[in-house]
């Protein structure tokens, strides 16, 4: 609020300033400084949740990628296979953690930096193009928005390469380009591409853009080279790894995900999809061409659409400028879109590279269903920036008090608030701080939502580690540590947070794999896994195992039953065996003679056992 009240204070203050030499000063200061200020608060914010309400790492993919970036660092990198991404982040995040030796904190710090970055430069890339009333309300929209504040304080592989886009976007911006900001441009997106493959949506607009944006069409097919020359020269890392190892350019699975996460599939399909003939996007594509269109348009105008504006389907996860009410981002959006194209001859020819970026990145992303709002981060600038035109040039023009209000809207770049408009813009950031708060209540605390004066109340309360939701995470860990040869054993469980924490070997399982009358014994052997489930498991334990080389069987099993995401398994199979159900209960005869039972959560469903080698 403190942010509020202080941009409040310098557009009221702004009409005095001629009287008052103070007032001016202040104006100054604000006007120069605030949006550090508004970066500085948000990292003060971020850097308070992270380490003092999130001391566990739960974060999986952050843990896969750590242990991708040890197997790579120890020669061990053909045995790894990164399905989303390169290898960027993986060998950054284990190079530190040899340096620092506490990763979980490390990955923190690259994401609090990385978000801070974010938010400062969504102002200067505005800046770059329109006035500063319109880039300090889009810098405070992004400075308060739930998925932004949630990312920023997980230790993942997003955000960084998602800042590298934001300084990009700083660079293909400026009114004047010269031949270095093309160099750059091109440079940051390639480093990007090396963290996640999503940076190329991110280029082919841009590219699309230079060609495009005046009839020197041999200049511009000079800049269209030149930036995908620096582009390839920062990627070619990846490419040299990917076919000194793998003997591939490209070392991506798009099949993995696909075959996972597509809404509507059928038996067939489904079995054939994950088999390594279908790892292109034309085989995928070409498998059953019209079940592909059916999805392809699913994703584009209902479920990753539904991320993007939250339109009521259900998304809790959504990147909606108003995150917990459906409907009224997209209304705000349309309304600015609307003003842009009545005003469109005196719109900036610099925001022509912003605008261009979702109306290609979004169609070529929804080929998959987007299942985590995060994923939209590098094209959402633009759609805050519209949404902010809306409130500054329209509904500043509403006044409820006056009768004869002007019903013209016309371009101003003096535009101010008026009341009506500061309320709009009080009310979302509210809003949004609002549901910041419950989504760490809720992720770290295991809290639902109650009524808002409960909620008022513990606000206030104070918190215990043994309060987290995770809090099991560090007692299942305690045992495991003080067991013999730990670092040698191998533990099996659906989540790799034990195995890190205890510093012992993985052997990943989802509890889905197997056949519906499988013994325990079968399940834990693989006795009856498919192909792809074996090949699942293989590449997220740790040591990684992509070509199946080692024959490992756990020595102690971590049960949790089968738990699919709605957000991110839209196919789901269901568990394949309830024997392992058993489990949940140590009394239970029929569990194996040669387990030994550890420890059994009061909190949620979650066993250990000890695996001794079986007496004949």
């Amino acid at each position: 609020m403190f942010y509020i009240l202080t941009y409040l204070h310098h557009t009221l203050m702004k009409n005095i300033d001629e009287i008052n030499p103070i007032y001016s000063k202040i104006n100054y200061f604000f006007k120069n400084k605030f949006h550090f200020l508004i970066t500085l608060g948000f990292f003060i914010s971020m850097f308070y949740i992270a380490f003092f309400h999130h001391p566990i790492w739960t974060e999986t993919d952050g843990i896969y990628w750590l242990n991708f970036g040890k197997s790579i660092l120890e020669g061990n990198g053909e045995d790894v296979i990164i399905t989303s991404g390169g290898v960027g982040g993986a060998v950054l995040y284990a190079f530190l953690d040899s340096i620092f030796h506490d990763s979980f904190s490390t990955m923190k710090i690259v994401a609090i930096l990385s978000g801070s970055g974010i938010v400062l430069l969504s102002f200067f890339i505005t800046k770059n193009i329109f006035n500063y009333r319109v880039a300090i309300l889009t810098q405070l929209f992004v400075a308060f928005n739930p998925v932004l504040h949630y990312v920023s304080v997980q230790a993942l592989n997003e955000l960084l390469p998602i800042l590298m886009i934001f300084i990009s976007l700083y660079f293909i911006t400026k009114k004047e380009l010269k031949f270095f900001d093309y160099c750059i441009v091109g440079t940051l997106l390639g480093l990007a591409a090396i963290f996640r493959l999503q940076a190329l949506f991110i280029l082919l607009p841009l590219l699309l853009f230079i060609f495009l944006r005046n009839k020197q069409i041999l200049k511009n097919s000079l800049t269209v080279i030149t930036v995908g020359f620096f582009f390839l020269l920062a990627f070619s890392p990846q490419i040299f790894y990917n076919y000194s190892t793998h003997g591939v350019i490209l070392d991506s699975w798009p099949n993995y995900y696909i075959g996972s996460i597509y809404a509507l599939q059928n038996p067939d399909w489904h079995d054939k999809i994950h088999s390594l003939d279908y790892t292109n996007l034309y085989s995928i594509i070409t498998l059953d061409f019209n079940l592909f269109l059916e999805n392809y348009f699913y994703n584009l105008f209902i479920h990753n659409f539904d991320i993007l504006f939250n339109l009521g389907f259900g998304t809790f996860d959504n990147l909606s400028i108003v995150y917990a009410i459906p409907i009224l981002g997209l209304l705000l959006f349309l309304g600015g879109l609307g003003y842009i194209l009545y005003n469109k001859k005196m719109l900036p020819k610099n925001f022509l590279p912003l605008l261009f970026l979702p109306i290609i990145y979004f169609p070529l992303i929804s080929i998959v269903p987007v299942y985590r709002a995060y994923h939209l981060l590098p094209m959402w600038l633009p759609i805050i920036i519209i949404c902010v035109i809306f409130i500054l040039y329209v509904l500043s023009k509403v006044d409820f008090f006056k009768r004869n209000s002007p019903t013209k809207i016309i371009f101003n770049k003096h535009q101010k608030l008026n009341i009506f408009s500061i309320s709009v813009v009080i009310f979302i950031l509210l809003l949004n701080s609002g549901v910041t708060y419950k989504l760490v209540d809720a992720s770290f605390y295991g809290n639902q939502l109650s009524t808002l004066e409960n909620e008022f109340t513990n606000i206030f309360q104070s918190r215990l580690i043994s309060d987290q939701s995770s809090y099991d995470v560090i007692l299942i860990s305690e045992i495991l540590k003080t067991q013999y040869n730990i670092e040698e054993s191998y533990v099996m469980a659906n989540l790799p947070h034990y195995s890190f924490y205890s510093n012992s070997n993985f052997i990943s399982a989802e509890f889905s794999e197997g056949n519906s009358d499988d013994t325990i014994l079968d399940y834990i052997s693989k006795k009856n896994w498919s192909d792809f489930e074996i090949l699942t498991s293989n590449i997220h334990s740790f040591p990684p195992d992509r070509l199946n080389r080692y024959d490992t069987s756990p020595n102690y099993l971590i049960y949790q039953p089968y738990f699919s995401d709605p957000n991110l398994a839209l196919y789901d199979s269901g568990p394949a065996t309830k024997q392992l159900e058993i489990l949940l209960n140590p009394n239970d005869p029929r569990i194996p003679t040669n387990f030994e039972f550890l420890f059994q959560s009061d909190k949620q469903q979650i066993v250990l056992y000890k695996i001794h080698e079986p007496k004949d």
